[in-house]
């Protein structure tokens, strides 16, 4: 679902799905409203018949816009080159097959004929032959008939041929349909109608009750896509990668790093949160709350030696935090800054040396 990425709305397409979207558990029409211009679909068959649970329900914001897309896609000019040779292949296809009904008839008319002329030419006093005849006359009348009505049938099934110059207005117009779909004179109506011309049906499934949600299109003609959507989930234990999530967010939050530039990891590393497309400072403090109710972090990040934080070396050497400060300051000890706070370096070799600098009596140094 990537690939259709929430953006601003090129214009409000209200009721798009109505009317083509389908329970992938059941089969049935999914209901769809609206609540601010976002789709809610649910899928109430079982409801309704068994007094059972909604086979699925959930929030289309995604959804919509990718189909959308989609549509644009098709109407692109390379989409509609190909799809104008693959109206050549198959004209050329049809022309054979008429060729093959229009052989049949002439082999019937012809066997017809010659059964007529068999009939007409026997001698009218040998009753029992002419009678044979008259018989193999009627069987090659039937024949003939069926396979003239097999040709009329064949050529009113047979789609319309476009003209050269249709081909030659429809090239024209893919060029500049992305401008005609958002220009503010092309009615909602038009949009819809177009994506009901050009879909039959969507098919959607929610994948193993994560955010995922599996989306096969069937497109007029005949032909079937398949892509992925995401929908709106309650928490994030429902996504799919929730356990990975937590594992990184624990590690960044434990290493020190800025909640900024947190949120910017999580982001440039493929993450999402529960309901939107990318993490903000909410997003964060509500996982972070999550985080501190399963005891995984606590209420500051976690240090581990050789770093000590101000007042746990401070602690360790017997010194007060102002005279730590004032080491780092003079470069007595290595210090790096995690966002608003220092985090000091002491390891199996710097700290008994910092110790003989603590056991020094105050105001020694100058």
């Amino acid at each position: 679902y990537n690939a259709f990425p929430l953006t601003q709305r090129l214009l409000p397409l209200d009721a798009i799905l109505a009317g083509r979207i389908a329970c992938g558990k059941c089969g049935a029409r999914l209901s769809v409203h609206y609540r601010d211009g976002i789709p809610f679909c649910c899928c109430r068959l079982a409801n309704l018949q068994h007094g059972g649970s909604n086979c699925l329900s959930f929030n289309g914001r995604w959804l919509e816009p990718m189909i959308e897309d989609l549509v644009l896609q098709a109407l692109e000019p390379a989409s509609v080159q190909f799809s104008l040779r693959a109206a050549d292949d198959i004209e050329e296809d049809r022309a054979g097959l008429e060729n093959y009904h229009k052989q049949s008839v002439e082999r019937a008319t012809y066997q017809a004929d010659l059964a007529r002329r068999r009939y007409e030419e026997v001698d009218p006093s040998n009753r029992l032959v002419a009678a044979d005849l008259e018989k193999r006359w009627e069987a090659a009348l039937v024949k003939q008939r069926k396979s003239e009505e097999a040709l009329n049938r064949f050529r009113q099934e047979m789609p319309t041929v476009l003209t050269q110059e249709e081909r030659r207005q429809i090239a024209a117009l893919s060029n500049d349909f992305r401008c005609l779909w958002t220009s503010e004179l092309t009615a909602n109506k038009d949009r819809q109608d177009l994506v009901r011309i050009l879909i039959e049906r969507i098919v959607v499934e929610i994948v193993n009750g994560t955010e995922r949600l599996s989306v096969t299109v069937h497109w007029a003609g005949g032909f079937t896509s398949r892509h992925e959507a995401r929908r709106t989930v309650s928490t994030f234990d429902e996504l799919e990668d929730s356990e990975a999530l937590l594992k990184r967010v624990q590690q960044l939050y434990d290493a020190g790093c800025p909640q900024v530039e947190l949120i910017e990891r999580l982001n440039d590393e493929g993450f999402r949160p529960a309901r939107n497309r990318q993490f903000s400072k909410t997003n964060i403090h509500a996982i972070m709350r999550v985080l501190r109710e399963k005891g995984i972090i606590g209420s500051r990040p976690k240090v581990t030696r050789p770093f000590w934080r101000s007042k746990q070396l401070s602690k360790e050497l017997g010194i007060k935090p102002s005279t730590l400060t004032g080491w780092r300051r003079r470069g007595w000890v290595q210090a790096t800054k995690l966002g608003r706070r220092w985090i000091y370096w002491a390891d199996g070799v710097d700290l008994p040396r910092l110790k003989k600098l603590a056991a020094h009596p105050p105001g020694s140094f100058t």
